[in-house]
Formats: structure tokens, C-alpha cells, sequence
């Protein structure tokens, strides 16, 4: 298994790989396969960050994280959201999707960014060390089910860098 930054002639393949993942998946809505090539066409696209799995020549897991705000009162401060992590049917429950999410996260962390926002499964995200966002204060733009809430979620890169932030992430 290879990990490695996606490149331009994968789009196609992590196009297929993502709309097929997201079939099966246990939360979708449809079209995180657009929503993958919305982020590449926009300004908080970091190809650093987004990164496939391939074996034996095909790509069979792909994450990517692109820059996002927190907005609070007057401020604004720069994170990273965890846009997307997918993974082909029949490699899951294997270690990839860790995997991908381990690399992922070391290398924002050598890349200098100090945390990571996302919106997933709790009992998934919870074993990297993602926790609620609510309890730095800090809530997704739309309005979020109560039952869904926790479902917001931080991690610090560096300890301490969510202290006295509070406001809206942008996901």
C-alpha cells in the first residue's frame, strides 16, 4: 500500500472512488464526489493535503483537508477541515482509512497548521482525538439536529491553539 499526494490524472479515479465509497457509506448525501472537486476549483484547496491510498496500482482510499475559518465577533482565525475521507468497500475495516487519516494529520502538523475541524462519526473520529467542537465553543454555520451536534468535531494540532477561540466553523 502507497500513500501518497493525489495529482492531477488521479481526479478521475478518486471521482469514481468517492461517488462508489459514499453508495455504501453509513452517512451521505450524494454528492461528496462534487463536493471533492468543488474544493479543488476553489481557494482552500492545499494539494499537500490531499492524499490517495493505492495498491497495486489503483487507488483504493483517498482524504483530503483544505484550509477553512472560525469566525468569532470581529475575528477570523485559519484551521483545516477534514472535507472528505474514502475508502473502497472492500479495503474497509482493514486499518486504510486510519492510515490515510494518520498521514493526513502528520502532515498538516509538520506543515505548521494548529487544528482540524470535520463533521463525521463520533465513534470513528474519537480515536484520532477529534471531541465535540462545542466544548471550545465552537458550532457549525448551518443549524445542526441536537442529536447531530456532537458529531461537530476539533482536534488541536498544537495544544492550546483552540484556547479563548469561540464562533462559527466554516465546514
Amino acid at each position: 500500500m502507497n500513500i501518497r499526494q493525489e495529482n492531477e490524472g488521479d481526479f478521475g479515479a478518486i471521482y469514481a472512488l468517492v461517488k462508489k465509497a459514499f453508495e455504501t457509506a453509513a452517512m451521505s448525501q450524494g454528492d461528496e464526489q462534487d463536493y471533492v472537486d468543488h474544493i479543488r476549483s476553489g481557494d482552500t484547496y492545499i494539494p499537500e493535503l490531499s492524499l490517495v491510498a493505492e495498491k497495486d496500482g489503483h487507488i483504493v482510499g483517498h482524504i483530503m483537508l483544505a484550509s477553512t475559518k472560525v469566525r468569532g465577533g470581529n475575528r477570523t482565525h485559519d484551521f483545516l477541515v477534514l472535507a472528505i475521507l474514502s475508502v473502497a468497500e472492500e479495503h474497509r475495516r482493514g486499518g486504510l482509512g486510519s492510515a490515510l487519516v494518520y498521514v493526513a494529520l502528520d502532515r498538516a502538523r509538520r506543515m505548521g497548521h494548529r487544528a482540524i475541524f470535520l463533521a463525521g462519526n463520533r465513534d470513528y473520529y474519537s480515536r484520532f482525538g477529534f471531541i465535540p467542537a462545542s466544548r471550545y465553543g465552537i458550532s457549525f454555520k448551518e443549524d445542526v439536529p441536537a442529536e447531530l451536534i456532537d458529531n461537530i468535531m476539533a482536534l488541536e494540532l498544537v495544544p492550546g491553539s483552540l484556547e479563548g477561540i469561540s464562533g462559527i466553523v466554516d465546514l
